[in-house]
């Protein structure tokens, strides 16, 4: 029996836009929420404080050069745009964070917190900080921050991309009139409503290819799509509509500012969707719908930005723009024009795969012993799968995360690479929990069947009156 995936578990551990959990669709975008805090200009440089500072007698884990390679960037992108996608200039702080040795860089000093080396502010992150691919409300200030680990591992403009998604968030407040949540939601554990997503995107791909009547037409047949699963499968527009508005916005946003070209734009699309069809990736599907609606909806000419909020639906306002007043029946559609034999078949082979992989897993739910790890973040570059199932036995019911495919989890105490197996959240704070059944220690090196952890220098396992244990800094 599959359950509901829990989204707040997934902002948990895979990384890709900011704060409060909604599914990690593929690694680049963790998700995000709508910042509170106040938004800063970054200052200019200060002059430079002398010890004692925390950071003092330590040399930054994170290149300041390539740091400040990224924020020029970023600047440059905000400059160049000029307050005109969104009618207010998007500059905000922005800080790169090393989770293993919390080493921040940052474009801007914040509450003696940061000093000023050469074009950038150094400095540590409190250990009630948490370091993610997110929005961050810290000293006063709501920053965008970035992983270093997931800035290494990319491009140049797939780093800055991700850098102005994470800004978005820490802006996004004053442009959405509410504090936009992420939904949990299990729609996509149906069949026909997998497919019916897959055929709304490629109407709106071949909407945004198109022009004139070809166009409206396309958009028309998207719009049905999606009216006929909110028919077929009731109770999930408000997660549908929430992810959409905050991720998918974000997505529009990054897009626009560092591509520029819609080609481009199209070609990253094309290969960022193809990445989630036939995976547990389609759980985040408004990254993408929420995208290409906020872009139809700009090249439509209507006033569409005003009074957004965590309750419109950017499909309804294109159907308004654009004075659709008929959808078509599903059954009178050419599906075959927008791939539906091909989708099926993909879907449904992920399906049976998922419903495989948790009845294997089954076995395993009744370990008690188990390994805590606190303060853990996947390590985004890699593509894994994730399902959820919940352990019937327990209290409060309590989801296990299966993993199939390759994952690796990193955090001060080290990394945690896993072939397989599951894990559980924890939390408060942040982190999770492993099996420890059979594990062997070795140093500094532990091994179970499914996962082999790697700790730093300073760390061992700790072991709990309970029987379990914890990574802990001796």
């Amino acid at each position: 029996m599959r359950k509901l995936l829990l989204l707040v578990f997934l902002a948990l551990i895979l990384a890709a836009c900011g704060g409060t959990g909604a599914e990690d669709i593929v690694e680049e975008y963790p998700n995000g929420v709508g910042a509170t805090a106040p938004v800063a200009q970054p200052t200019e440089p200060a002059e430079e404080i002398p010890p004692p500072h925390r950071f003092a007698g330590h040399e930054s884990s994170i290149p300041l050069d390539e740091a400040a390679e990224f924020f020029a960037l970023a600047e440059a992108a905000w400059d160049e745009d000029g307050g005109e996608l969104w009618g207010i200039p998007l500059h905000v702080p922005l800080i790169f964070a090393d989770v293993t040795t919390r080493h921040a860089v940052a474009n801007t000093s914040a509450g003696g917190l940061f000093y000023r080396q050469g074009d950038v502010y150094v400095g540590i992150l409190p250990d009630n900080v948490a370091i993610w691919n997110t929005s961050a409300n810290f000293e006063g200030l709501s920053w965008g921050m970035m992983t270093w680990a997931l800035a290494e591992s990319l491009d140049d403009r797939g780093a800055l991309q991700i850098l102005v998604h994470e800004a978005f968030h820490a802006v996004q407040y004053r442009i959405l009139s509410t504090q936009v949540v992420n939904m949990p939601s299990g729609l996509m554990d149906y069949l026909d409503a997998r497919v019916l997503v897959m055929l709304e995107t490629n109407a709106l791909l071949a909407a945004i290819r198109a022009q004139g009547e070809e166009r409206t037409q396309a958009i028309t047949d998207a719009l049905s799509f999606r009216a006929e699963r909110r028919a077929r499968h009731r109770g999930h527009r408000a997660a549908e509509i929430s992810i959409e508005i905050s991720e998918g916005l974000a997505v529009f946003t990054d897009l626009k500012l560092v591509f520029r070209d819609m080609d481009e734009i199209l070609e990253w699309l094309e290969d960022y969707i193809s990445q989630h069809a036939g995976s547990s990736g389609l759980r985040g599907f408004g990254y993408f719908t929420g995208a290409l609606y906020a872009m139809l909806l700009q090249e439509s000419g209507a006033d569409w930005q005003n009074d957004l909020c965590t309750n419109v639906d950017l499909a309804q306002l294109l159907r308004e723009a654009l004075s659709i007043d008929e959808l078509r029946p599903f059954d009178e559609i050419d599906l075959e024009l927008y791939g539906y034999a091909e989708i099926t078949a993909v879907e449904t082979a992920w399906l049976a795969e998922a419903d495989r992989i948790i009845e294997g897993a089954e076995a395993v739910l009744p370990d008690r012993l188990l390994l805590l790890l606190h303060g853990a973040y996947a390590h985004t570059n890699v593509h894994f799968e994730v399902l959820s199932i919940t352990n019937p036995e327990a209290i409060i019911p309590v989801p296990h995360v299966v993993y199939y495919g390759n994952l690796e989890i990193y955090g001060s105490w080290g990394r945690i690479a896993f072939v397989g197996g599951y894990i559980r959240p924890i939390f408060n704070p942040l982190g999770l929990a492993v099996s420890a059944m059979d594990m062997v220690i070795d140093g500094n090196v532990v091994t179970a069947p499914t996962w082999v952890l790697t700790l730093n220098e300073g760390y061992s396992l700790l072991e709990l009156p309970n029987g379990n244990f914890r990574a802990a800094y001796n």
